[in-house]
């Protein structure tokens, strides 16, 4: 059984995912709102669908151990395969600010 922390996202659509902290840490969005202590209540997506966050998270899961730390600590993709297939919310991942996202 896994002893880590989980936090609450929300999507514009009112999904709520329940991911493990090192996961939800990726997108820098709600890396920096989980390090400001902003995520007690859940963190809302305004922009972001149900599809979208399944999509992203389970990207983001996929490649949790296998993410080269830049010099400051925040992850750094190598050229992954993601698509949204989303293009009323996020259609660029920018909300995200997942740099593989991003770039493609």
């Amino acid at each position: 059984m896994s002893t880590s922390k989980m936090v609450t996202l929300r999507s514009s659509d009112g999904g709520y995912f329940d991911a493990e902290e090192v996961v939800a840490l990726q997108p820098l969005t709600i890396k920096h709102t989980i390090e400001d202590n902003c995520a007690d209540n859940g963190i809302p997506s305004p922009n972001v669908t149900s599809n979208t966050w399944a999509k992203v998270l389970a990207h983001c899961k996929k490649h949790v151990d296998d993410i080269p730390k830049k010099d400051d600590g925040s992850c750094r993709y190598d050229q992954g395969k993601y698509t949204s297939g989303d293009s009323k919310t996020s259609p660029d991942g920018a909300s995200f600010d997942v740099e593989e996202v991003v770039s493609l």
